[in-house]
Formats: structure tokens, C-alpha cells, sequence
């Protein structure tokens, strides 16, 4: 429970707001072209497709251009650590290295594809999931996107077993954290 204290604490400091025009206007880029959707791995540009090679698939899957944006906005917290997707953190890396592993995500158990439960539903279900876990490296954590939190667990494995573990608890998408790489958002 003093872990998502921190976390709590390392949350509070403010984030500056998000630029964005209203609703359904999108920026177009300086060349005049269409603006295209937000990459759900942001390591291609913007294509909106997620590539499956992490986990043997062979198949492309899609998160929606705001359920993307939403991850993005996501603030991921572990033991005092702030994580955010495309973005290095030295504190994130010192995790890992107390936990014994250089390379670890965050995963929950709450709203399964994306649609909201009963925060009883989603508090049992979080908990079958720590103890799906057991003997695994484990940081309790939260994920504080724009207006709700969800429980997280950041666990020290391979991003092929905490995509399997995703899938069970019927999860769109992990971040994976490595040490000396960008925390990513891969889809499972």
C-alpha cells in the first residue's frame, strides 16, 4: 500500500494540458496532407497498425485513434515512478534494476476491452491477476489517464508472457518497459 501512496504523490504534480483542437477537427501536418490517425506503438508514423512480431502473430491489430490518444495521455506510476509511453526515464530503469530485470510492463486486470466495470468486478479480477503472478517480480501500481484510474500491476517479465497474461485478463494492450529504451504501448 506505501507504493501506491508514492505513486499517488508522484501523480500530483501537474502535467501540462494536452493541445488539442475541438472535437472532431484534427491539425493537419505543415505539407497540407490529410492528418492520419495516432500509432498505437509510435515507432512507425502514425499508420494506426500495431505489429504482432513481439508475440509470434503474424497478424496486425488496430486500436482506434482515441483509445490510442487515451493511452497516450495515460500517466503509469510504480513504486513512485511516473512512466509515460515514448519517453525514457532513468527512475523507471532504477525500478526495473531493484526488481532483478531489465525488462518489465504494466498490466491490469480492470475494464477488459476497454468497457468499464463495477469497480468491485474490476478489484476482484485485479487480484486474480496478482495471483496469476506470484513469484514474478511485482510492483503494485495506477494508471491516472483524464478523468479515471485504474489499478496496475507492473510486472518484471518477457513482453511475450505479460502479453499472454494480458490476453487472459482480455486486455487490448500493454507498456513495456526496458531499461535504456522508451516505455512503448504494444497491443495484444
Amino acid at each position: 500500500m506505501t507504493l501506491l501512496l508514492g505513486c499517488k504523490r508522484a501523480l500530483e504534480k501537474p502535467t501540462p494540458p494536452a493541445r488539442s483542437k475541438p472535437h472532431g477537427q484534427a491539425a493537419r501536418p505543415a505539407d497540407g496532407s490529410r492528418p492520419r490517425a495516432a500509432s498505437c506503438l509510435g515507432a512507425a508514423p502514425m499508420s494506426g497498425r500495431c505489429d504482432m512480431a513481439d508475440f509470434g502473430g503474424s497478424r496486425d491489430r488496430r486500436l482506434s485513434p482515441v483509445l490510442a490518444r487515451a493511452y497516450r495521455r495515460t500517466r503509469y506510476c510504480a513504486g513512485g515512478v511516473v512512466v509515460r509511453l515514448d519517453r525514457n526515464s532513468r527512475r523507471a530503469d532504477a525500478l526495473l534494476d531493484r526488481l532483478g530485470v531489465r525488462e518489465g510492463g504494466f498490466v491490469t486486470a480492470w475494464n477488459p476491452m476497454s468497457r468499464r466495470m463495477p469497480e468491485g468486478w474490476n478489484r476482484r479480477m485485479q487480484h486474480a491477476l496478482a495471483a496469476s503472478v506470484r513469484g514474478l517480480p511485482t510492483v503494485g501500481g495506477l494508471g491516472v489517464g483524464d478523468g479515471w484510474t485504474e489499478e496496475h500491476l507492473l510486472i518484471g517479465a518477457a513482453r511475450g508472457r505479460l502479453g499472454v497474461l494480458a490476453r487472459r485478463f482480455r486486455q487490448r494492450a500493454i507498456v513495456v518497459v526496458r531499461i535504456g529504451r522508451k516505455a512503448r504501448l504494444v497491443v495484444v
